[in-house]
């Protein structure tokens, strides 16, 4: 006897929690609203499904039913697409949904996951005819947020080609620039030496002159002399030209060693920038919610392989 009533109590619970579930099933979805359907006709029914929401003024009432092409017979044209909106006859507090006569659906098409909505736009003032169940409304297709992202990054690449296009003639003038630089520095420093060289043999011929017609003017009056200290002021001016010369072609030759590897780094950083940025507006282009999800960068290593 105890078993049994252990079983009818487990049968009892259990039909219960089917009940229960079945109940919370059936006011959940909807079935136990009164529903009204409405007709909307389109041009195009992009990203739309059945199911697709409705929305007035941003609140659902509803969704779309079913959506039916619609051709002319007797025309050759596109076809239009007749969507059966079923809407709430209520909303949940018990007011009636009343939608005036002159208002028009607007399709908004998708995101970045490819979702739409129809939104029911009143007309401003309203007519004050409520439509009635099986009229029929104009629809239309409105761009959606991404379109307009995909405009502007568009107009963006547009904007950075033209920009690194520019980059790369700088690139190539300054590479050509820093060369010449560096031949002219590596040509006239030999000459430069040379020079030098020649203008100290030249000095060193002068020096007995100078010591002879020194050795004279020591014999002469106070007037010679002050003509040796002359010669004597200009003799060492001129060494020490000679030795600033040489200065400044050994300082020459270092300039040129130094600025030739900073040049080519900055060549190749301006080339690795550029090629990032073209490759990340080529990335987005081509899927605009990189935007969001970021671009995986470009090694450096790979870039400069490529480098003029």
């Amino acid at each position: 006897m105890r078993t049994r009533t252990a079983d009818a109590l487990i049968g009892l619970l259990v039909i219960g929690a089917a009940v229960i579930t079945l109940a919370g099933i059936v006011v959940t979805r909807g079935w136990t609203e009164r529903r009204v359907t409405i007709y909307m006709l389109s041009p195009s029914v992009q990203d739309l499904k059945q199911d697709t929401p409705v929305f007035l003024r941003g609140l659902a009432i509803g969704e779309v039913a079913s959506i039916s092409p619609q051709v002319d017979s007797g025309l050759m044209g596109a076809p239009r697409f007749l969507l059966a909106l079923r809407l709430r006859e209520r909303f949940a507090n018990g007011v009636p949904i009343q939608i005036s006569r002159g208002t028009t659906g607007k399709i908004t098409t998708g995101s970045l996951i490819g979702s739409a909505s129809i939104s029911l736009e009143i007309p401003n003032p309203p007519s004050g005819i409520a439509l009635a169940p099986g009229d029929t409304i104009p629809g239309d297709v409105v761009q959606g947020w991404s379109e307009g992202l995909k405009e502007v990054v568009d107009s963006l690449k547009t904007q950075v080609s033209d920009v690194l296009r520019e980059t790369r003639t700088l690139l190539r003038t300054v590479d050509r620039t820093a060369a010449s630089a560096e031949a002219e520095v590596a040509a006239t420093g030999p000459e430069l030496r040379a020079t030098l060289s020649s203008a100290r043999q030249v000095l060193d011929r002068l020096e007995p002159t100078i010591a002879q017609a020194r050795t004279t003017m020591a014999s002469t009056d106070r007037r010679m002399a002050v003509l040796q200290d002359s010669l004597t002021l200009l003799l060492a001016d001129t060494r020490r030209l000679l030795n600033h010369a040489d200065t400044l072609t050994t300082t020459a030759n270092g300039l040129a060693t130094d600025l030739a590897p900073d040049l080519r780094r900055t060549v190749n950083n301006m080339f690795v920038v550029s090629a990032k940025l073209e490759y990340f507006i080529d990335q987005v282009s081509r899927r605009p919610h990189r935007l969001v999800g970021g671009v995986r960068p470009l090694p450096r290593d790979s870039i400069l392989q490529n480098a003029p």
